[in-house]
């Protein structure tokens, strides 16, 4: 990381200036773990519901299968 350079704060925690280039830039590294965490459940919900989709699918080709074999 740029040691030697100060950046400057802003009225927003966590966000500072860089003196190097004037862009933003955001240290508030517990937001980012939180968004990481939120981002990590959302794609293993994603997946979940994708598996239940599938589930509920093959249930519904055997419930056909057998409805035929019963005819």
């Amino acid at each position: 990381y740029r040691s030697k350079i100060m950046d400057k704060k802003t009225n927003i925690p966590g966000i500072y200036k860089s003196s190097e280039n004037g862009a933003l830039l955001n240290k508030d590294l517990a937001s980012l773990e939180q968004y990481k965490k939120r981002k990590k459940q959302g794609i293993i919900l994603k997946e979940m519901e994708n598996d239940v989709a599938e589930l509920k699918s093959d249930i519904k080709e055997i419930k056909d299968l057998l409805r035929s074999l019963v005819k």
